[in-house]
């Protein structure tokens, strides 16, 4: 039987809603609710004395935690726990900076990362304040934690220290002028190994691999950038020589 072409966009358009419905209600069910969130915030808890969680705020899909130094000693790491299954470390030695006596730094924690549970309501979780670094070279906090940071830094200072004289062969060929040196920069850091010496912490493997990856990615927006790559090789060179030095002091320190 044939139907009316009014009646078949019809029917058309009451099954595309339908299935808009459907897929509306499933993300609801599995997305954790903002409102609920709201209501109920994640409880902080912390394994360190000098990091403080002053305030845990919502802002929209991401909750907005404030934490302060407490300590008289400017930190260059820390370690939080979002719920059971996710971690935020930040690692400040790829920089200058640190967070100073009284300074607060600010983290974003995306709502998603916290636990659905199997009825599609999420449930209370914690965030964990799990260690912080000093740079004096001291810490505090969950000692696998601070491990596994210490191995992953070692990991990129080893891989940094074979970085460097690259940098610094290639910023010599830029000054002579004699030919662009970046294809051959770019081939010699993905030919870089990224295992360790047998029985390192596979944290160390993860240093090797970041470092590897952080600078060829930065290699490869000179060349697209094509403007003064000369100085900008330079500076590369110089950024990659300090953070190779701070992280000597720093692991030497916690040896």
């Amino acid at each position: 039987m044939k139907y009316p072409a009014s009646l078949r966009r019809t029917s058309f358009i009451i099954s595309a809603f339908a299935l808009l419905c459907l897929i509306v209600l499933s993300v609801s069910a599995w997305y954790p609710s903002t409102t609920h969130y709201q209501n109920n915030p994640p409880e902080i808890l912390n394994k360190t004395q000098s990091l403080q969680a002053i305030s845990l705020v919502q802002n929209g899909d991401d909750f907005v935690l404030a934490l302060k130094n407490n300590s008289n000693k400017p930190i260059n790491g820390y370690s939080i726990a979002i719920g059971q299954h996710s971690k935020l470390t930040s690692d400040l030695t790829a920089g200058d900076r640190v967070i100073a006596h009284g300074e607060v730094a600010e983290e974003k924690i995306p709502i998603s990362q916290l636990q659905v549970t199997s009825s599609g309501h999420p449930q209370r979780q914690q965030i964990i304040v799990l260690a912080v670094l000093f740079e004096d070279h001291s810490n505090e906090g969950d000692s696998t934690t601070i491990s596994a940071i210490e191995n992953r830094r070692l990991g990129v200072k080893q891989q940094l220290n074979r970085i460097y004289p690259l940098l610094e062969s290639a910023a010599s060929l830029l000054n002579s002028d004699k030919s662009n040196p970046l294809t051959k920069l770019k081939s010699q850091l993905s030919a870089l190994p990224e295992e360790p010496e047998i029985g390192s912490s596979p944290y160390v493997r993860f240093g090797l691999r970041e470092a590897k990856e952080d600078v060829l990615i930065q290699v490869q927006k000179l060349e697209q950038d094509n403007a003064d790559i000369q100085e900008k090789v330079a500076k590369l060179r110089d950024k990659t020589k300090k953070r190779v030095d701070r992280l000597r002091k720093s692991i030497e320190k916690a040896q």
